[in-house]
């Protein structure tokens, strides 16, 4: 099973440098890459029950190394993100092109794209046992997440901030998950980096305005809060 490999699954990967060596006829090329890819098949063949009998999901790690493919000096060069003693040229060649009172007629114009969250609310628990956490989030579910917590006699793990989360809190990898769940929705099963598990309720999304002096990257709280009605204030 692990040499059975078709054309499209071993060329749809490679990149357009390397199809070109291999359109050439680079016959060492082709070779490698062919080996490559049958160890690729064993070793996923290997590790996908090792790791279902862990409660991984394989998809999940996909979605991983996906995340971790702009590298960060290709991010730099973008200027996605600022590396020390790198800057972007991208940026640099655009920022001499740009006046001020350009870029602030583009922030009037697109406000909207300068929208960040600011303050989320929150309630959540964590299990040692995903089996326990299945069970929390069904029930939370079937009542509130804030119900289910009272009813099993579970520690919020929002309670240290009072539910009520900022950007200054984000340096929590609880908080930072709060801002990134779907507001108003009970979360999925998440696994925390110290192996054990957690859902999460997130509500009460408000959100703020970076100023047209903000620089891309920077996270204060600036501009005008916009509140449920639409009003800025």
């Amino acid at each position: 099973m692990y040499n059975a490999i078709n054309l499209y699954e071993f060329v749809d990967a490679l990149s357009m440098q390397v199809r070109f060596k291999l359109h050439k006829g680079d016959s060492e090329l082709s070779k490698s890459g062919l080996i490559k890819k049958r160890q690729f098949n064993i070793t996923f063949s290997k590790a996908k029950p090792i790791l279902a009998k862990q409660n991984i999901d394989i998809e999940h790690l996909y979605e991983i190394a996906q995340g971790d493919i702009l590298r960060p000096s290709i991010q730099s060069w973008l200027g996605i993100n600022t590396m020390m003693h790198m800057q972007s040229p991208v940026l640099e060649k655009l920022e001499k092109q740009v006046n001020k009172s350009e870029i602030k007629a583009f922030y009037q114009a697109n406000k909207s794209q300068f929208k960040f969250l600011s303050h989320v609310k929150a309630h959540g628990a964590q299990f040692a046992h995903r089996a326990n956490a299945v069970s929390f989030r069904t029930l939370a579910g079937n009542k509130t997440l804030k119900q289910a917590l009272v009813i099993l006699g579970k520690q919020d793990i929002y309670a240290q901030y009072n539910s009520e989360l900022n950007r200054k809190n984000k340096s929590s990898w609880v908080v930072q998950l709060a801002f990134t769940t779907k507001e108003n929705t009970i979360s999925p099963i998440i696994r925390t980096p110290s192996g054990e598990w957690v859902v999460i309720h997130s509500y009460e999304h408000q959100f703020e305005y970076f100023s047209p002096e903000d620089e891309p990257y920077d996270t204060k709280q600036k501009g005008h809060r916009k509140t449920k009605s639409g009003t800025t204030v």
